[in-house]
């Protein structure tokens, strides 16, 4: 039988306090966007880090951010912690941490835990509307959601089993809907999540015999160590939720599920496989053969649809060579699907591409990162283009977002420099020393290039686990070992204490604004309720122009044609949550945007 440990990256949990810097803010969100420079990376804005205590540490694993611009954090923690009005103490070793953050006010808004006495924690999180979606593992006999408790399948406290909960935003509070378990008697644990609708979707890896799934149970492929894929789906009903199928995939080593994608009635799967031979419904993989007593991975993308007779695979396919290849993120984006991840092969061809790793015949053999850009062709994918970042010593990218004609990742690097010219990082720390980057892609025809790359970190342990945007703000959560910087912040604490962190950058590809127009383009008042009345530019022509508002999310919300021949229009804004929005104005020659607030 196979036993898989689903034990959470090092770290165990932080705190008692808060750090939060700002540059700037008010303006940023208040001003007038300055012109966009193809290129000019963007300057750290704001970074907020739970208060470490010496032994304990908190980990922030993944973000979503909602309409009104409010960022999500979902991960673990120990000890005690203070989030604004909140203290939380955990159960035992590490519990799971859920909490909402506003980027405007820097204030945190609600947090809340969930877990046990041993080893309990969220991994991925995803909101829609006021309903806010969460799913992990926890490893304790008992763990407390609020009202509910959960029982693991394992009595000894070293197993974990999946839960997945649905929480709704008050505002200033949440609310526990439901909360589901899975499993079996071995380790289970959900590493990805999606949301579609009343649709939960989940992933991740399970080493029981048999996992269960509410009324439906998978099994294991027969194997002496390692795990297989999980896919399932629930239904949320409101004040309920029901697991309606769970699928698996995989083969006689241990293959892992660790991003997940929705497109209609698609689901996407990425993660990686050691099997020799790893089946995704009709569909086979086979791994390269190894040197004796070497284990390989291979990175794989798949696609399940929902039929009548309910879900099948409908294709899978790998990416790899003689080393180690893992895709770690995915997302659906402008009719594409984009996969990040990372490769130890000496070189690696993905669709027509060739990479070759910048840590040449290094041994043991080194990490570089890849984005790539997928298109379902129905019976199979098909690579266009592939962007590579990376040097001499490991480097992996971690999460993907994506605006417009922006694709967004973040994740780790220990080279002491990575990428080139003006997009090269440098590592502040000595050799091997973990720090955060986080990059701008952008498609150009048929390839891709990279428009800009920050880094950030100190002299030990940083990690960056996700990656989100809120209007312009790019949000970055992740972990780090004070003292570590981001730009011109500092951020410093007792030494070795790991905690969880958040950080936004404004990136002005953007807000690109035409300068000369800009100033004739006024919103008065701002922050608004209720209106918000528009100076009009004396340029704009007598056919009128165009105005459009998009939400933190790039939503539009409002739009409306703007009559020529008065210098102020007056826009409505009832309805409307508060929050950070983009008023937009074309037709009067180059297009203009501003920033409003509405309260």
């Amino acid at each position: 039988m196979k036993h898989l440990s689903l034990v959470p990256r090092s770290g165990a949990t932080p705190v008692n306090g808060l750090f939060a810097l700002t540059i700037g803010l008010l303006s940023m969100l208040l001003g007038l966007a300055a012109p966009a420079v193809r290129a000019q990376a963007p300057t750290w804005q704001q970074a907020v880090a739970l208060a470490p205590v010496a032994g304990e540490a908190s980990q922030f694993r993944a973000t979503a951010t909602d309409a009104a611009g409010n960022v999500y954090v979902a991960g673990s923690f120990g000890g005690t912690i203070t989030l604004g009005g909140t203290t939380l103490t955990s159960a035992g070793d590490r519990d799971i941490l859920v909490a909402k953050w506003n980027p405007t006010t820097g204030a945190w808004l609600w947090a809340r835990r969930a877990g046990g006495a041993t080893i309990d924690f969220a991994t991925a999180i995803a909101v829609s509307g006021s309903n806010v979606y969460v799913t992990g593992q926890f490893s304790s006999v008992t763990a407390d959601f609020g009202a509910t408790t959960l029982t693991n399948n394992q009595a000894t406290g070293t197993s974990p089993d999946v839960f997945v909960l649905k929480l709704t935003d008050n505002g200033s509070s949440s609310t526990l809907n439901w909360v589901q378990p899975a499993g079996g008697i071995f380790g289970d644990g959900a590493t990805a999540l999606a949301v579609s609708g009343s649709n939960v979707y989940v992933a991740g890896t399970f080493s029981s015999n048999a996992a269960v799934f509410g009324s439906a149970t998978i099994t294991l492929v027969p194997s002496p160590t390692g795990g297989d894929v999980f896919v399932a789906k629930l239904v949320d009903s409101g004040s309920t939720g029901q697991f309606a199928w769970a699928l698996s995939a995989g083969g006689d080593g241990n293959d892992r599920a660790y991003a997940l994608a929705v497109q209609g009635s698609s689901i996407y799967v990425a993660g990686d496989f050691s099997s020799s031979a790893a089946s995704f419904g009709s569909t086979q993989l086979l791994n390269p053969p190894s040197a004796p007593g070497v284990i390989s991975y291979n990175a794989f993308v798949s696609r399940l649809t929902e039929y009548g007779t309910g879900p099948a695979f409908d294709w899978a396919m790998q990416v790899g060579g003689t080393g180690n290849e893992v895709a770690q993120a995915l997302l659906w984006h402008n009719g594409g699907l984009y996969v990040a991840g990372s490769f130890s092969s000496s070189s690696l061809l993905i669709g027509s591409d060739v990479l070759t790793n910048a840590g040449g015949s290094a041994s043991p053999a080194t990490t570089d990162a890849f984005v790539a850009r997928l298109l379902d062709r129905n019976i199979s994918g098909q690579f266009v283009w592939t962007q590579q970042l990376g040097g001499p010593g490991n480097d992996a990218p971690l999460a993907l977002a994506a605006r417009a004609d922006g694709i967004y990742a973040t994740g780790i690097f220990e080279s002491a420099t990575v990428g080139s010219g003006p997009t090269q990082l440098t590592n502040t720390g000595p050799l091997g020393t973990r720090e955060v980057w986080v990059a701008r892609y952008r498609a150009v025809g048929a390839g891709a290039q990279l428009d800009w790359a920050r880094a950030a970190g100190g002299v030990s342990y940083d990690q960056a686990n996700a990656v989100a945007l809120s209007g312009n703000n790019v949000v970055v959560a992740g972990t780090i070992t004070p003292a570590a910087t981001f730009g011109a912040l500092s951020i410093t604490a007792p030494a070795g204490s790991q905690t969880g962190f958040v950080a936004t950058l404004t990136d002005p590809l953007l807000t690109a604004t035409a300068p000369a127009a800009a100033a004739s383009f006024g919103l008065t008042p701002n922050p608004a309720t209720g209106c918000v009345q528009l100076r009009l530019p004396a340029t704009l022509p007598a056919t009128g122009a165009r105005l459009s508002l998009t939400d933190a999310l790039g939503r539009v919300v409002r739009s409306a044609a703007v009559p020529a021949g008065s210098p102020t229009y007056s826009l409505d804004l009832g309805g409307l949550a508060p929050g950070l929005y983009l008023v937009r104005l074309t037709g009067a020659g180059p297009a203009l945007t501003q920033r409003l607030v509405v309260e």
